[in-house]
């Protein structure tokens, strides 16, 4: 059997093998799943909005685009519409026709999908008409427990109220 210079057996390459295709014990990798789990947990919820942050920032992206809807059709002469559904709103512009369809191919007044569990209160289509001055509404947004109030003015300016009235912040 040879030796090596130090006196040593050689390790055969069998034993070698054998420990390097050993891996993780069942335990071993529960501990390092149970310690993820754990750091998942508490880190979570920092990164998720509450609540009234939700429905605030669905509140003022809805706010920027109905001002935004008045000034188009002031600018265009076309008038155009806000139309709320279960789970979304869409804009239209009347047609040559007179009738309302879809917008689609305009950046700023595309469809909104509301995020899961938000509503609309009861609302009709809200027109802003060309020459006019702007409708005066309000729309109610809610989500659980948490309800904001967009009102619009006749100046085409729309604000943010909580539903006991105070203002938004």
């Amino acid at each position: 059997m040879p030796i090596s210079a130090t006196g040593k057996k050689p390790l055969s390459l069998g034993l070698l093998q054998a420990r390097s295709t050993r891996g993780f014990t069942l335990i071993e990798l529960l501990v390092v799943m149970v310690v993820i789990g754990i750091t998942v947990a508490l880190i979570a919820p920092n990164f998720l909005p509450d609540d009234a942050t939700l429905i605030k920032r669905e509140a003022q992206t809805t706010a920027l685009k109905l001002e935004y809807a008045y000034s188009y059709a002031e600018s265009t002469g076309i008038p155009i519409a806000w139309l709320p559904k279960e789970n979304a709103s869409e804009f239209q512009e009347l047609d040559e026709t007179g009738h309302w369809k879809t917008l689609s191919n305009n950046g700023q007044l595309t469809a909104t999908f509301l995020p899961q569990e938000m509503t609309w209160g009861k609302q009709d289509r809200i027109i802003f008409v060309p020459g006019d001055a702007a409708p005066e509404y309000q729309i109610q947004l809610s989500l659980r427990n948490k309800t904001l109030s967009l009102q619009g003015n006749a100046l085409g300016k729309v604000g943010l109220k909580k539903l006991d009235g105070d203002k938004a912040k």
